[in-house]
């Protein structure tokens, strides 16, 4: 297991561009973004911030990260975040989850590549994780 400091470590050295696609969430998902934002910076890691309706950005190469927000919405208590990243996986462009809070959306959850890192924030986010084969 990789920590979010070590990978976000490795982004820096790997070519392509990196993309970080914030979501709205809850106070404590907005510290998983506070988090990232400020070991990017520490660790000097550029991204460019999607912004708007954007769920990725157009024309992405294999080069390519999208790193995205932490939180809950890949729990069934959310509609759009397995149809998102069931999308996202589509792509040549390498996904990195920031801490998420898993549980529903199993066949989902599997659509991830061995090129894709899944960070989990609970024990039982971990659990389930393990439960799929992730």
């Amino acid at each position: 297991m990789s920590s979010v400091r070590e990978v976000l470590g490795e982004l820096r050295r790997r070519p392509g561009r990196r993309y970080y696609r914030p979501i709205p969430g809850n106070a404590g998902d907005a510290l998983i973004a506070a988090g990232f934002n400020h070991l990017a910076e520490r660790l000097d890691v550029p991204f460019t911030e999607l912004a708007g309706d954007a769920l990725a950005p157009a024309g992405p190469t294999a080069d390519d990260v999208l790193i995205l927000a932490g939180g809950g919405w890949l729990t069934s208590h959310w509609d759009f975040g397995a149809p998102a990243l069931a999308a996202l996986t589509r792509l040549d462009a390498a996904l990195v989850l920031l801490p998420q809070s898993l549980s529903g959306n199993a066949d989902t959850l599997r659509l991830l590549r061995p090129r894709d890192v899944l960070f989990v924030r609970e024990r039982y986010s971990l659990a389930y994780a393990r439960s799929l084969g992730l």
